[in-house]
C-alpha cells in the first residue's frame, strides 16, 4: 500500500465462508489499483473463516502492506445490517462491496474507480462475475428487474461471450459492485428487515426512485463461488421469495 489518500473502501461480510476470505484477501493484495483500504467484518462465524484469514495475513505478511481492518462480533448481523454499520464510518468517496467467496482480478478495482471518474453522474457500478468453480460461464452481469417485480442476475449460467466497456443495468450485485458513498447512504443503504438476499435490488430501486443509475464494468472481474455462506436452499427459498414480494410492493 502507498501513502497516497484512499479513495475506496471495500467492505467484506464474512460468515461460514471457509477458505474463501482468506482466498478473497489473497487477491486484493493483488490489485495493480492501491489506493484503497479493507474493513472485514465476521458475523459470528462457527467455521474458522475469519481466523484463518487473520492468521494467513500475519503469516504472509500481508497485514503490513495491505490496509485491512478486523471486525470480529459474537452476533450475527445479516448481510443488510453489517453492511449499514461498515459503511457509516467509511470516509472514501467510494465504497466497494465484495463477498467473502468472490476472487477479484488484478485489475478489477481499478477499472471500477476508472469507471467512476469517467461517469461522475453514476452513482452504481457493478461487476462481470464468472464462475469461480466453472469458468466458461457468467455467475452474473449485471442485475435486472421484470416490470412485475422478478428480479433475475443477467447472464446467470451463460456461456462467456464478448462483452466490453460499460452498459446500463438496473442495479448492480451487491456480490462485487461499487457505489459512491453518500449515494449508497442517502437511501438509508440496505433495508435491515431484508436479513439477506434481494437487497441489493431493492437498494437499487430506491436508488433510481432518486434519479440514479447503474453501469456495468465489463472488465472489472471476479470469480465468484455463490453460496459459500448460505444456511441451506430452504433458508434462501424464503428470504428470496419475501423480500422480492416486499421489494415489488415498496417500491
Amino acid at each position: 500500500m502507498n501513502d497516497a489518500e484512499p479513495k475506496v473502501t471495500v467492505v467484506i461480510i464474512n460468515y461460514n465462508s471457509g477458505r474463501y476470505l482468506s482466498d478473497c484477501l489473497r487477491a486484493l493484495q493483488e490489485q495493480r489499483f492501491r489506493e484503497f483500504q479493507v474493513v472485514v467484518a465476521d458475523n459470528d462465524s462457527d467455521d474458522d473463516s475469519f481466523a484463518a484469514a487473520v492468521q494467513m495475513l500475519k503469516k504472509e505478511g500481508r497485514d503490513g502492506d495491505l490496509c485491512v481492518r478486523l471486525v470480529e462480533s459474537n452476533e450475527n448481523f445479516a448481510f443488510a445490517k453489517a453492511n449499514n454499520l461498515l459503511v457509516a464510518d467509511v470516509r472514501t468517496p467510494l465504497v466497494a462491496l465484495l463477498n467473502p467467496d468472490a476472487v477479484p482480478d488484478p485489475g478489477w478495482l481499478g477499472n471500477l474507480v476508472k469507471a467512476a471518474c469517467a461517469h461522475g453522474d453514476v452513482a452504481m457500478f457493478g461487476s462481470t462475475q464468472i464462475r469461480m468453480h466453472d469458468v466458461s460461464r457468467y455467475d452474473g452481469i449485471g442485475d435486472n428487474y421484470f416490470v412485475v417485480g422478478v428480479p433475475w442476475r443477467g447472464g446467470y449460467g451463460h456461456p462467456l461471450g464478448k462483452i466490453e466497456g460499460v452498459y446500463e443495468v438496473f442495479s448492480p450485485c451487491a456480490a462485487a459492485a461499487l457505489y459512491r458513498t453518500e449515494a449508497f447512504r442517502s437511501v438509508g443503504g440496505f433495508d435491515e428487515s431484508y436479513f439477506c438476499y434481494v437487497e441489493d435490488v431493492d437498494r437499487g430501486c430506491r436508488l433510481r426512485v432518486s434519479g440514479q443509475k447503474c453501469l456495468q464494468v465489463a472488465d472489472a472481474v471476479v470469480h465468484h463461488a455463490g453460496g459459500a455462506s448460505s444456511e441451506g436452499k430452504g433458508f434462501a427459498i424464503f428470504y428470496g421469495t419475501r423480500n422480492m414480494i416486499w421489494t415489488f410492493v415498496k417500491n
